[in-house]
Formats: C-alpha cells, structure tokens, sequence
C-alpha cells in the first residue's frame, strides 16, 4: 500500500473503509485498508487531511496503532499518542468483516438484559417495607430478582441499625456472599458512588459543611470494597451535581478524583458502570476513554429524571443516546412512576433496561412492590415487545466480564 502523502491507487482495494479524522480545522477522509489483521492508510481527501495524518504518524505505519470507540488510543510502540489536531476517529469499521459498514445506527435492541437497582441508599426504607436494609435482606431481594429475570444486580448497603447508605465493607462482603453462593447465576454490580456526598452548610454560611449527610472520602477509600470483593462491575458516577431537591446536597466527583478511580477499576479488572446524569457527564466519559482509562467494552447508564440533572422526556433521552460514544453498550432508566416506561424506551433506543427499588417504589398506583415484581414486569414488557430477555452468562460474555469466586 501506498503511504498516506503518496498518490492514491487507481483503484483502492474493495476492503477499504473510510474514516473521519476530526481535528482543529474541522473534518477530513482518511481512506485506509485492512491486510493480515493491520489497519494502514492509503489516502487522504484533502491537504488538510495530510497534515491531520502527518502530525498523527502512527497511523501512517503499518499496525498503526489500537484504536478504542473511536479514539485513537495507543500507536505501535504502545505509547500513548496525544495528538491535538487528532482528536477523534469514527469508525466505519474495525474489523475485517465490518470493513465498509457505515457507521453504527441504533435501532431496537432485539436481545436485552435487566439490572435491578436493589435498594440504594436514599431515604425510602420508611416509605415501603419491601426495602431491603439488612445484608440478608439485601442479598435476598438480589436473589429474588434474579430468579425473576434480572442478569444483573446493583448492589448499595445500609446501617442495618439506621437503614442509612454505608460503605462498610463487611455489610458489602456478607451480601456478596450470599448472591455468590445462592442457587441462581448473577452479574454483582457494586455502587463506588458512595464517600462523594456534600451538604453545604447553609445558603448564607455554606462553610462549614453540615456534618449529618456529609460523607467526603478520597478515591482509594471509595473503592475499598470493589478492591476487597472484586464485583463484575463497578460504578463511576462521571460528574459532580445538585442531587436532592430543593436541599444543599451535592453529589460530588472531580475529574482528578474520577481519573483515579478509573484507572484504579482498570487495574482490579473490574468493569466500569459510568453513570451519565446529564449531557455534560459525556464530556467527562469521552476525556477518559481518550485518556486511555476505559477498556472495551464501554458500558454506560444513563440516569434519567433526577432532579438537577436531565429530564425524562424522549427528545432529552435520544439527545443523551445519540451523544454516546461509538459501540457503546447502555442501559437507561428513569425513577419513580417513569420507571416503567423507561423500560420500553430503553430497548426502542438500542439499549438495556434497569429497574428496582432504588428507583421507584410502585409497581402500580398504590401497589407497593418488591423488586421481583418489577423484574417480572420488566420481563413482560420485553417479550410482549419480542425482546429476549438476556441471562448473567450472556451479559459476561457480552461486557467481557471476570467472574470471581
């Protein structure tokens, strides 16, 4: 093949794919060929383009490097490459049998998983008895939820005195281990939310914090018990935010603090769950995966009708699924009654479902639920709509997922 500033072939092979190399002064095509399990570049479109190429050389080498959702990642030397003016790629295909496929459109997502959203951490133990506090309990609605249909269980723990969100890594290692040892297969998926909350001390005096509701802890202690249980999956709440309304409560994670934890998750080879509130949490999303701190697959939930954070409509919804980066496995939920809506909505858009009791409380108006009851809805739903409903074995194989013993 020809290098990227030579004249293009006459002909260019039928493999050829076509890539959008995006920089400072906007777009340029970047014809490239796939040959013996390498990516090279044959041509460009323009002058510009060249420049885009030359100023990025590992991608004018054969075996020009990995390339991750759509970042350019690592060249051949398995450096780094940080290359301003290239700043992104959109991939029409990575692999030789994906060669010329236009990029990815999403449609519905024919074969879906459920997570359920055990209990959290919020104040609604004293709003349905059908709460879990206690790690038996914990673990056996996890259970119950499972054997409902839910590949996936999102694990917060309480205080079993108070019923308030802990991050006592006992209560985390009794409730895994009795989900690890219950007679039905599932995808532990523990919250790293938790020692992010701040409540301010008041709207004339914020400083001091308020010391009840404030839990300020740096990343390592965060993920205490991610690195003592070794979960499938993790969260990364991926932004800091105004949480509870009309209270001082803001829910918070830095950059700095995110890009420890990230990097921290990917050494454990945990899978990272990102959290998205908000359009603006997909700019942090996208820093870390060019920073190199999320490996494949990319799993992202988008958390809709929190208060602060962006509405449940579906104009918002599809904005917030169409900003997601290229391959991008997703779930999306919403809270309260919208909770089941969400469901549909979630696999119309391509992606996966989440319900439970953290999120709403109600199977109907006035029925209080557990959450075997909104798994088993969930499930209706999907197979009234001719989805398959995925097992915890499929979604390992899917998320590429570590299961630990």
């Amino acid at each position: 093949p020809a290098a990227a500033t030579s004249a293009p072939p006459a002909a260019p092979p039928a493999a050829a794919a076509e890539f959008s190399v995006r920089g400072d002064g906007g777009h340029s095509r970047v014809s490239v060929d796939h040959e013996a399990g390498q990516w090279f570049v044959i041509d460009t479109d323009d002058t510009a383009g060249d420049a885009l190429i030359e100023q990025s050389p590992a991608l004018i080498r054969r075996g020009r490097g990995r390339v991750l959702h759509g970042l350019l990642v690592e060249g051949p030397s398995l450096q780094p490459v940080r290359a301003p003016v290239c700043v992104s790629l959109t991939l029409a295909g990575v692999a030789p049998g994906d060669i010329g496929k236009a990029e990815e459109e999403r449609g519905v997502n024919w074969e879906a998983f459920i997570t359920c959203a055990v209990t959290g951490a919020g104040e609604t133990t004293r709003k349905s008895p059908h709460v879990p506090v206690t790690p038996q309990e914990i673990a056996e609605s996890a259970i119950d939820a499972a054997k409902a249909g839910a590949a996936v269980v999102h694990i917060h723990v309480r205080d079993p005195e108070t019923g308030i969100g802990s991050r006592d890594v006992r209560l985390y290692r009794e409730v895994v281990e009795r989900i690890r040892g219950a007679d039905v297969d599932a995808v532990i998926n523990l919250t790293a939310g938790m020692g992010g909350d701040m409540v301010l001390g008041g709207a004339e005096r914020p400083l001091p914090l308020a010391t009840i509701g404030t839990d300020m802890v740096g990343a390592t202690e965060r993920l205490a018990h991610v690195e003592a249980l070794l979960p499938e999956i993790c969260t990364l709440d991926c932004g800091t935010m105004n949480f509870a309304s009309g209270g001082d409560y803001v829910m918070v994670n830095s950059p700095a603090v995110l890009r420890a934890m990230a990097k921290r998750v990917q050494e454990l080879g945990v899978r990272p769950e990102l959290e998205v509130f908000d359009t603006g949490h997909l700019v942090q999303v996208k820093e870390l995966l060019a920073d190199g701190l999320l490996d494949d697959p990319l799993v992202v939930q988008l958390c809709m009708g929190i208060s602060y954070g962006a509405p449940d409509d579906p104009n918002t919804f599809m904005s917030m699924v169409n900003l997601l980066p290229p391959n991008t496995i997703f779930s999306a939920f919403s809270i309260g009654r919208m909770q089941i809506p969400f469901v549909a909505m979630a696999v119309l858009a391509g992606g996966n479902v989440r319900v439970g009791l953290e999120d709403n409380l109600y199977l109907a108006s006035g029925h209080l639920a557990t959450n075997a009851d909104l798994v088993t809805r969930a499930v209706h739903i999907m197979e009234a709509m001719n989805v398959r409903v995925m097992n915890a074995a499929e979604v390992r194989d899917k998320l590429d997922l570590v299961k630990r013993s």
